[in-house]
């Protein structure tokens, strides 16, 4: 396992929790078009895969 920190030159939480969605393995939830989640036919949330990869 590696971890690492990175320095984004914002203040924006918001941007940088999109960026964190965005890289994490798990990705982000899906929503549709009225901001609402969508899940599976178990209940769980739909994700996109984030770009690292285990």
């Amino acid at each position: 396992m590696i971890a690492y920190n990175v320095n984004l030159n914002t203040t924006s939480v918001r941007r940088a929790n999109s960026v964190a969605f965005d890289v994490r393995e798990a990705g982000r939830v899906v929503l549709d078009s009225t901001g609402n989640i969508l899940r599976d036919a178990d209940g769980n949330p739909i994700r996109t895969t984030g770009s690292q990869k285990a």
